[in-house]
């Protein structure tokens, strides 16, 4: 998989395979959402917010690197 395109409420999944791209509808697809926060920032407050939306199936605080070459630092993830 090399990209995720949401089109008319389906999430398409792209691939390279040897004879070219292929797109194919995957259903089982899950989003991620990394939130740090910074300073005073409360954690309690970042899980709630995505916590209570109808879509998220699961928040929790992880440790996790923000991107390559940085430490891993804490925070909430949503799916």
């Amino acid at each position: 998989m090399y990209k995720i395109d949401y089109v008319d409420g389906d999430v398409l999944r792209w691939s390279l395979t040897e004879s070219g791209v292929t797109c194919e509808i995957d259903a089982s697809y899950t989003p991620i959402i990394y939130v740090s926060v910074h300073g005073d920032g409360d954690f309690s407050t970042a899980r709630a917010a995505p916590r209570d939306h109808p879509a998220v199936v699961q928040a929790a605080i992880i440790d996790e690197r923000v991107s390559f070459r940085h430490d891993h630092e804490r925070m909430c993830l949503s799916r």
